[in-house]
């Protein structure tokens, strides 16, 4: 629905992708820049960062340290004088234990057609498995060995 995530995990991406929209809902074709302001509850300075928009379009990534475990995130995104605020965006749920996200980085794909991703996790790995399934089937499992091992 093009929400932002409602939690983050620290040492993992947090992606918030950022639509510069029309008062009907339609994207603008705007090449300009947007701030954004991240302030967390635990008193740690404001961080402002500058964005900018492709096509309106625009995707503002924050990896957490672990520090920020039990902190809450608010964000504020700012187009001239217009501005969006995400907050109370808090650490995801389960503590402890390993942990990895994957950003798909291919759009529009058919069948055949190769697919892109981004794995990222919170301890480096020196093997990644993963199968692809397509209908109830599985079409390819392999075994990646990364050297050396590697967070992403």
């Amino acid at each position: 629905d093009g929400a932002p995530p409602d939690y983050f995990k620290p040492m993992l991406p947090y992606n918030v992708q950022i639509e510069l929209v029309d008062s009907s809902g339609q994207v603008m074709d705007i090449n300009e820049n947007v701030s954004v302001a991240r302030l967390w509850d635990d008193g740690a300075p404001v961080n402002m960062t500058t964005i900018t928009l492709t096509k309106g379009l625009a995707t503002y990534t924050l990896v957490a340290d672990m520090a920020h475990t039990n902190s809450t995130l608010n964000l504020v995104v700012k187009y001239k004088e217009v501005s969006q605020r995400i907050v109370n965006v808090r650490s995801g749920g389960a503590s402890g234990g390993q942990f990895l996200t994957v950003e798909v980085l291919t759009r529009g794909t058919s069948v055949g057609d190769d697919l892109r991703a981004r794995i990222s996790s919170t301890e480096a790995m020196d093997l990644v498995h993963y199968a692809v399934i397509g209908r109830g089937d599985v079409l390819v499992a392999k075994t990646l060995e990364l050297n050396p091992e590697r967070r992403s």
